[in-house]
């Protein structure tokens, strides 16, 4: 005997019954839910026509018990048909289970973007005129940054890296008319002649270039450099510099991440410091209200939770 349907199609109008299988051998496959969901509550009309629910309830419960009685046994002859019901709402919520799927990944992706917005505005007490937040790119871990620059919240600026890839370079600038349009403090990192060409705010330096940057004091508006110890951030105090950027936070999958210095250390650094501190390593939406607590913050692959 088949227990149940495997799903429908309609042809012609006509909704038809097909494959029918016995339901431990069913496989079901990702469809479009559109055929099936009318079917159902053509099902469940019938049905509930004939036993009336009572008490006002809603949901699946009452159904549950309509068909399925009370007690770990079916009721008889309900068991057939509650069974079936079973069946049917379990494939109706496989199918709709992609859209599901969807839904949570734009839920998350809402919250990542309303946290990081949050940490830029606290953050920006810290490091104002300049943004709260920076996103650095990175070609090797995000091929294409442009469509997430257009998802960053406003109070997170740009650092357009391209580490001697081509492509990386040739996109710069798109990328900076892309912060350019949305109004984002844009970087472009060890390449003051890229900045100037593409009309960026300005140069982000590593630490083994800081000595460029007083070369270049009056042609660009900002500049950041890179530090990853005490030591080095000591040294960077005589630059010319607006704001440092100090790695590692927390633990990160960067190959060239240090050991993470946590937050009491990212604090302590922050009280010696006479320009704006921008921690960076191992930041994403779930951590970076915290670390807005207490300087700048910037990420990598953070930002891909906006994605």
């Amino acid at each position: 005997a088949v227990d149940c349907l495997d799903h429908v199609e309609e042809r012609n109008g006509v909704l038809r019954l097909v494959a029918l299988q016995r339901t431990d051998e069913m496989q079901l496959q990702p469809l479009d839910p559109a055929p099936v969901l009318p079917a159902l509550l053509g099902f469940l009309n019938t049905v509930l026509a004939k036993d009336t629910l009572t008490g006002g309830q809603r949901g699946l419960d009452p159904l549950v018990q309509l068909f399925l009685g009370h007690g770990d046994q079916l009721d008889r002859p309900r068991g057939r048909i509650g069974q079936c019901l079973q069946d049917l709402i379990a494939a109706c919520g496989y199918l709709i289970g992609e859209g599901g799927v969807r839904h949570g990944a734009m839920k998350h992706r809402a919250s990542a973007f309303r946290k990081f917005a949050n940490a830029a505005h606290t953050a920006a007490r810290h490091t104002a005129p300049l943004p709260g937040g920076f996103f650095l790119t990175d070609p090797a871990r995000i091929a294409d940054p442009l469509p997430l620059i257009g998802k960053l919240p406003d109070g997170v600026g740009v650092i357009i890296r391209h580490f001697g890839d081509a492509d990386a370079v040739a996109e710069a600038s798109d990328l900076v008319a892309e912060c350019r349009r949305s109004g984002r403090t844009v970087l472009i990192a060890a390449d003051p002649a890229l900045a100037a060409d593409t009309g960026a705010d300005g140069v982000h330096w590593p630490f083994r270039l800081r000595h460029q940057a007083r070369r270049h004091r009056g042609r660009f508006g900002i500049m950041t450099l890179s530090v990853h110890s005490a030591r080095e951030l000591a040294a960077a105090r005589a630059s010319s510099a607006d704001a440092f950027i100090l790695s590692t936070l927390f633990a990160s999958a960067s190959p060239t991440a240090g050991a993470p210095i946590g937050l009491s250390r990212l604090a302590a650094t922050v009280r010696t410091s006479d320009r704006p501190i921008y921690a960076l390593g191992g930041i994403d939406a779930i951590n970076a209200e915290r670390v807005a607590a207490i300087s700048g913050f910037a990420s990598v692959s953070g930002f891909l939770d906006l994605a």
